[in-house]
């Protein structure tokens, strides 16, 4: 089975008024929690570490920095937001499989909506679709992958940020199945660095890496016709017994927001 390409029909066939609306309120109540940790992220001494980072390489461009008077370009825009938005593990998170959802894609998704200037509608039907794709994949790899070492967040929040990010950019199916084939084969983040800043430095790459990945798969970059499946594909390599059915079962028509949960008092997790 082509999960890969289940995905990227997904992606491209569904539209606004395929969504409840219980799931587009959910999903605005996740961008509210995001935007309130990203701005108390910023004000960390990750905002240091960030600017020293941007004055060297990254001094001009479209996309907003949250918490910061300045832009950058979509890349690093991207990846500063979602370190900004993991700084102090407040986000958003799925208890099942550890994972936290929005921060590794929505600043993927807010980036690329300012550059293509987006509305509303198209910006939350692609973040809608992004926080599925996450939570259907993070199910599917179970909890044998974050027992491994993997970084959940980091290794399956890539996949969302390429969903919503081909959204917004109108990718078809085939280009986003090498989207995610790119996005897949850099896929990385050991929980060996938890307690330290690389934690949230995991989640800013993750959405910048999704990201990119569509941007070059945009001009021509090809990659894997199924990144999950077969012999030394994600799956292969990243868990064990897959759970394809979890993956797949209702996508489209089911969705699983209402499984997200908000940290109402200071949690790391």
């Amino acid at each position: 089975m082509n999960i890969t390409k289940k995905i990227a029909e997904y992606v491209y066939k569904t539209n606004i008024s395929d969504i409840p609306q219980d799931v587009l309120d959910t999903a605005k109540l996740c961008f509210l929690d995001w935007l309130g940790v990203t701005i108390a992220g910023a004000k960390t001494e990750f905002g240091e570490v960030a600017q020293g980072y941007l004055s060297l390489n990254s001094k001009h461009g479209i996309a907003s920095i949250i918490g910061k008077n300045q832009k950058a370009d979509l890349q690093n825009t991207a990846l500063i937001n979602g370190i900004f938005s993991h700084a102090l593990d407040f986000d958003d998170y799925h208890m099942t499989t550890i994972l936290h959802s929005t921060a590794p894609t929505f600043p993927a998704i807010l980036a690329t909506a300012e550059y293509a200037e987006s509305n509303g509608e198209e910006l939350l039907l692609a973040f809608v679709l992004a926080l599925d794709v996450t939570l259907r994949l993070g199910k599917g790899v179970h909890r044998i992958h974050y027992d491994r070492g993997w970084h959940i967040t980091s290794t399956i929040g890539r996949f969302g940020a390429v969903a919503g990010v081909a959204r917004l950019l109108h990718l078809d199916t085939d280009t986003i199945i090498n989207a995610l084939g790119i996005a897949g084969t850099t896929a990385g983040g050991l929980r060996n660095v938890f307690g330290s800043m690389s934690k949230p430095y995991h989640v800013g790459k993750a959405a910048m890496d999704g990201l990119m990945a569509c941007f070059f798969a945009q001009k021509g970059l090809d990659s894997s016709a199924d990144i999950f499946g077969g012999k030394h594909g994600f799956f292969d390599l990243f868990t064990e017994n897959p759970d394809y059915n979890t993956i797949i079962k209702g996508i489209g028509k089911d969705f699983l927001l209402n499984e997200i949960c908000f940290k109402t008092y200071p949690a790391p997790l």
